[in-house]
């Protein structure tokens, strides 16, 4: 595949930021660079459908925007959708280079860099960025080419949408809120998230990020909570979220799992569907539709959507593995014990 030059594939953990990054792609456009990011929510759980891998070989630089909170959870050993893409740019040597953003660089990051990052590229650039001057921050961070009569590369400033420095502030809080959720949870501790996630209300009141959020935050809380925690109220931020971004897949994802929790079984099939409407090559949400057709006996139904997940995620050994088991219950023997091999050839010793 052939590389074209200042081209830029922009990565970061869309569970963590999504402001900032949309920010830093208009600044590297400006600056010259044909620059590819995922707009559309994935999971971090998926692996990377073969569509980012190829746009990965296909960019000359691998541009990875971490934060606090993208650290925590984008490099934990199940959730592999970064670590993935890291590993396919090391497999196409692609230009590396470590954006920093909303925070100074902790500690843990010197394990990043030498346990995934670092060690298998030729150059590694690293660089803080600082959101209120984010032009500054990238000024001589990339090598900065020039087309063949020598003049500056330069495509325009991009329209689309840009974010106000309290807009960004508000992801501040939330980068902290998720950051606050994981760590309470690493220590089985009481968190305090959702105060992160009021004040990111606070500055930005129609910030649909904020209450989808709270609502996962407190759907967390209705498994390991002694106090009762208010269906409703969780049930309330999701429909606000969707009502504010009815675009947004994950909302719907996130409603979804609250639905099937309280066996609403209808109102999650609805979801799910939803979700695959504004995100039709996520993976991830036809195996969740497959898992509540298989609750309630529809396996012609499962087994579709588990074809439509292997489809666009060829290589997760989970969803051959689930396949299988809905082979077996059909009494295809031979092609459950197909999937069964196919799955222990992805990985052959699964944590499940």
């Amino acid at each position: 595949m052939t590389t074209q030059q200042n081209t830029v594939f922009l990565a970061y953990s869309q569970d963590a930021v999504r402001r900032l990054p949309l920010l830093i792609s208009l600044e590297l456009r400006r600056r010259g660079y044909d620059v590819f990011m995922d707009e559309r929510h994935f999971r971090r759980f998926d692996s990377p459908p073969e569509r980012i891998l190829n746009e990965i070989e296909r960019r000359s630089h691998y541009v990875l925007l971490l934060t606090p909170a993208s650290v925590r959870y984008g490099f934990n050993p199940s959730e592999n959708r970064l670590t993935a893409e890291i590993h396919q740019a090391k497999q196409t040597h692609r230009h590396m280079v470590v954006l920093w953003g909303y925070s100074r660089m902790p500690l843990r990051l010197d394990w990043l860099m030498r346990s995934i990052l670092a060690d298998d590229f030729e150059s590694l650039e690293m660089e803080y960025v600082n959101f209120a001057s984010l032009a500054a921050s990238l000024d001589g961070l990339l090598s900065f080419k020039k087309d063949e009569t020598g003049r500056d590369l330069h495509l325009g400033n991009p329209a689309g949408p840009t974010a106000s420095e309290a807009e960004l502030q508000a992801e501040v809080l939330i980068d902290e809120g998720l950051t606050e959720k994981y760590d309470a949870e690493m220590h089985n501790r009481r968190g305090e998230a959702e105060i992160y996630f009021n004040e990111a209300l606070q500055i930005d009141p129609a910030y649909a990020r904020a209450y989808f959020e709270r609502a996962e935050y407190l759907y967390s809380r209705l498994y390991s909570s002694t106090q009762d925690t208010d269906v409703g109220q969780i049930l309330a931020d999701y429909n606000t979220s969707i009502q504010l971004e009815p675009d947004e897949a994950r909302y719907y994802g996130g409603r979804a799992q609250l639905y099937n929790r309280i066996h609403n079984y209808e109102a999650t099939l609805a979801d799910y569907t939803s979700a695959i409407r504004y995100a039709c090559e996520e993976a991830t949400y036809y195996s969740s539709r497959a898992q509540v057709y298989r609750s309630i006996g529809k396996f012609l139904n499962a087994l579709a959507d588990y074809d439509r997940a292997i489809q666009f995620s060829p290589r997760n050994d989970r969803y051959f593995f689930a396949r299988s088991d809905i082979y077996s219950r059909m009494k295809d023997f031979q092609s459950a014990v197909n999937d069964m091999n196919n799955a222990i050839e992805l990985d052959p010793y699964p944590p499940y």
